[in-house]
C-alpha cells in the first residue's frame, strides 16, 4: 500500500485477538521505516475493555513518502492486563486523603 508523509491510512492486518481486561498500546519504538502504528481498528460498535476484542486492521501515520508492502511487521504492540484489586485501591485512597489533611 503506498503511504504520504503526515495522511494517516488504515492498512489491514492478520486479526489479533486480545482478551478480556486487557488494554493494547502501540510501542513507539519498535517501528516500520516508514511510520508508526497510531492505534488499532476493528469494524463495528466500540466493544468495552471487559469483552474479547479482534482486531483487523491498524492506523498507520507514515513519517516519510513509500510503500509499505504484505507481509512486513509495522510495529509492536504491548498487552497489559488491567485488573484493580480494590484492597489495593481502597489504600492509596486513604493514604491520599492522609497527606491532604496532613497539612
Amino acid at each position: 500500500k503506498e503511504v504520504k508523509k503526515n495522511e494517516l491510512v488504515n492498512i489491514k492486518i492478520k486479526e489479533i485477538e486480545v482478551s478480556p481486561r486487557a488494554i493494547v498500546l502501540p510501542c513507539i519504538v519498535m517501528r516500520h521505516a516508514f511510520g508508526i502504528v497510531a492505534g488499532l481498528a476493528a469494524a463495528g460498535k466500540p466493544m468495552i475493555v471487559e469483552e474479547r476484542r479482534v482486531f483487523d486492521e491498524v492506523i498507520f501515520q507514515p513519517i516519510c513518502d513509500g510503500v509499505v508492502h504484505k507481509g512486513e511487521l509495522l510495529g509492536v504492540v504491548n498487552v497489559f492486563y488491567a485488573s484493580i484489586e480494590r484492597r489495593l485501591a481502597r489504600g492509596a485512597a486513604e493514604k491520599w486523603l492522609m497527606e491532604r489533611l496532613r497539612f
